[in-house]
């Protein structure tokens, strides 16, 4: 029986090397509880018409976000087991926009945060795949500071130009911020730590680290 060329192709080491060396997109990040969601959600459909588009991801605020090889996720979990810190408590702040059209609330600042932010970053750095990486953007080249921290950490808005915040949704050209949010002193409790990658369009959990 005659073989496909796709089955023959599938079959060689060399294809199988190349597939089982994929990039991916992967987050670390903290989720807000139901409560928060539902405040989030509330607040959305208050502003429907001014709403381009909502992520598929879940909400969430992002501690590290950059490209591995997927065969390197059994090292990056294990990594990320070997992160420590308590539980604490988050207060959301004031709407902004970042990138023009993405929508965020503001996570005001906190040492545990920012401790956990530089404990994941500085764990997963040596697992970056750099030649996958978002290029450094045009208003940071030639910032000495901002450039260390990019070909460090493969962002120039990690370590101290961290910002923690919640994407709520992407809004269209037109939208005026308002002056004040239903979110605004919003709190609640970061228990734990998730890893997921995006395939494709869609983002999967890969794990949950309760802390």
């Amino acid at each position: 029986m005659r073989r496909s060329w796709l089955t023959l192709l599938n079959n060689t080491p060399i294809y199988k090397e190349f597939t089982y060396l994929i990039f991916m997109k992967y987050l670390v990040h903290l989720r807000p509880p139901q409560p928060i969601i539902e405040y989030v959600e509330t607040y959305r459909r208050s502003i429907q018409p001014n709403i381009a588009s909502v992520s598929s991801n879940a909400l969430h605020c992002t501690l590290m976000s950059a490209r591995f090889h997927e065969s390197d996720e059994p090292v990056l979990v294990q990594a990320l087991e070997t992160v420590l810190t308590s539980p604490f408590s988050l207060e959301m702040g004031g709407l902004d926009r970042f990138e023009k059209d993405s929508l965020v609330t503001r996570i005001q600042p906190h040492d545990l945060l920012m401790r956990l932010h530089l404990d994941v970053i500085e764990k997963l750095r040596p697992f970056i795949k750099w030649d996958e990486m978002r290029k450094l953007p045009s208003e940071f080249q030639g910032d000495a500071e901002r450039e260390r921290i990019y070909q460090t950490y493969g962002s120039p808005f990690y370590a101290q130009f961290y910002q923690p915040h919640i994407s709520l949704c992407h809004v269209k050209s037109d939208f005026t911020l308002p002056a004040s949010s239903p979110l605004t002193r919003q709190t609640f409790q970061a228990s734990e730590l998730w890893l997921s990658k995006k395939k494709e369009e869609n983002w999967e959990t890969v794990r949950c680290f309760p802390f």
